[in-house]
């Protein structure tokens, strides 16, 4: 019924005019604490591979202090409203 309901078109309409190519920038609040491996050196070195992915899931994402040494690294999951909208299956293209 998802498909049929003519608010949904409505709605991914609007989110995905609002938010696209909008660059996010994560509240303290939002950031996702992670506890940095001490060998790893910076959390920019540390999370690098997940940022990257792979050609089949592309990372999406930052680390808001990429050169901290000791702690957590604070990561933010979207860096543009397209990877948001994206993981709803909803695409600009539609608009």
């Amino acid at each position: 019924m998802y498909w049929v309901d003519p608010f949904h078109y409505f709605l991914e309409g609007v989110v995905t005019d609002v938010l696209y190519q909008q660059p996010v920038v994560c509240k303290a609040d939002d950031l996702i604490p992670i506890k940095l491996d001490p060998s790893a050196g910076t959390c920019g070195a540390y999370l690098a591979p997940y940022l990257t992915g792979s050609p089949l899931q592309p990372g999406t994402g930052y680390v808001a202090n990429p050169t901290a040494t000791s702690g957590y690294c604070e990561y933010c999951v979207y860096t543009v409203g397209d990877q948001f909208f994206g993981s709803l299956g909803w695409s600009a293209g539609d608009r």
